[in-house]
């Protein structure tokens, strides 16, 4: 039993391995969660939008300043933007989910 437990195929294995039903579902889940994204997205105004794209979906992330200069409001203000614009996409994601 010792020389069993010792045999490469006992510490070789990946116990996390998934099989190819398990794939194909992490697969649709997946695209099902960015569909309901970007259809919370969709509905956020165009400005709402530009911020959060500007501050977390781009490469280079933008500063409160930044687009507070972009806008002609305060960096405050932006952020105020910034959380209700996030706060419209938790909204959206929970209603889409029910």
């Amino acid at each position: 039993d010792d020389e069993d437990s010792s045999a490469p195929e006992h510490y070789l294995t990946d116990n996390n391995t998934q099989t190819p039903e398990q794939l194909l579902l992490s697969d649709d889940t997946q695209k099902n969660q960015q569909q309901q994204l970007y259809q919370a997205l969709s509905l956020l105004d165009a400005r709402s939008l530009d911020i959060l794209q500007s501050r977390y979906l781009k490469e280079e992330k933008t500063t409160l300043h930044t687009l507070a200069d972009k806008y002609g409001v305060s960096a405050e203000r932006v952020r105020q933007l910034e959380t209700k614009a996030m706060q419209s996409l938790k909204t959206s994601l929970e209603t889409q989910a029910l």
